[in-house]
């Protein structure tokens, strides 16, 4: 009974996680803020929905519990208590938790990150389950660059309605596709030659949208990285 149980919450948690980057692709003009709101809404509930489900399948099975004296762990528990007393004891501990409608930011933000990367590691657990949401995340990611592309603005911003948010996605892409150009295991027995060429094409795809989005904190940053 609990392996069933298990594997329905398993795969409802990773369903979630493979819908929630569709929150990019979502507009909801009825809301103030359209670019804002409704992309967060969507996305902390299906964050929220993926945080249970692998509660569930951790209360009932040790395999998918987090190894909180890995590093990584360590570091997102110092991260969070550190931000945690600075909101705190900040100016305004109100807005620096819940934040406001135009931001959608502050503590409350940071907690749905953090349950995505607990998520992400509980559930996901294998290199090959995590380079197969990688994969996903790119070719999403390549979706919403794509419209942009066809935007004559000066500053594309595809749906996510702000030049820098588009280039800080495509961002993350370039760095993603860079990944698989220098992984030293085989993904999914592609021939080297294939894997640099795709992953390369990816790289160069996300570097143009940060161009058409002339966000130059953004093309500063990839230099940097």
């Amino acid at each position: 009974m609990n392996k069933q149980v298990i594997t329905i919450c398993k795969w409802i948690g990773i369903g979630a996680l493979v819908i929630a980057p569709f929150a990019l692709r979502y507009v909801d003009t009825s809301l103030f803020f359209p670019f804002i709101t409704g992309k967060n809404f969507f996305w902390r509930f299906f964050i929220e929905i993926a945080f249970v489900a692998w509660a569930a399948c951790a209360l009932l099975s040790a395999q998918y519990r987090i190894n909180w004296k890995h590093p990584f762990a360590l570091a997102l528990i110092s991260f969070m208590g550190i931000i945690l007393l600075a909101n705190t004891f900040g100016n305004s501990p109100y807005l620096s938790f819940w934040s406001t409608a135009e931001r959608m930011d502050g503590y409350i933000s940071l907690l749905h990150l953090a349950a995505y990367f607990i998520v992400l590691v509980g559930l996901l657990r294998t290199r090959v389950n995590l380079e197969r949401m990688m994969i996903f995340l790119l070719v999403f990611g390549l979706y919403i660059a794509t419209i942009g592309w066809a935007e004559e603005l000066k500053r594309i911003d595809s749906t996510l309605g702000n030049p820098i948010y588009l280039a800080s996605l495509s961002f993350f892409g370039v760095f993603i596709s860079g990944y698989f150009l220098v992984a030293k295991e085989k993904l999914f027995s592609l021939p080297q030659v294939l894997r640099v060429t795709i992953f390369g094409a990816l790289a160069v795809a996300f570097f143009y949208t940060i161009f058409r989005t002339g966000t130059r904190g953004a093309l500063l940053g990839v230099v940097g990285g």
